[in-house]
């Protein structure tokens, strides 16, 4: 007998991510979740996730990247390459 694997709704992963699910339904329909899987009921399709996608998905954070620090003077901190 095969084992089965557990699958999630888009709110769970959502949930787990601290995205919207709206978001995930996005990434879903888009095929950036491997394994999701759209399932027709009675009631209406909804999205079916392994649970193992979301060891694949990467969240990055709202906004706009940090700014890159600076030293005292106001010059930024990295070291610039040599040529």
């Amino acid at each position: 007998m095969a084992k089965t694997e557990k699958m999630l709704t888009a709110r769970q992963v959502a949930q787990r991510l601290g995205v919207g699910h709206r978001t995930v339904l996005l990434w879903a329909k888009q095929g950036k979740i491997k394994g999701a899987v759209l399932i027709e009921t009675a009631v209406g399709p909804h999205w079916e996730i392994p649970e193992r996608a979301m060891a694949d998905m990467i969240v990055r954070g709202r906004g706009r990247p940090p700014k890159p620090k600076l030293d005292k003077v106001g010059h930024n901190r990295r070291k610039k390459a040599t040529s």
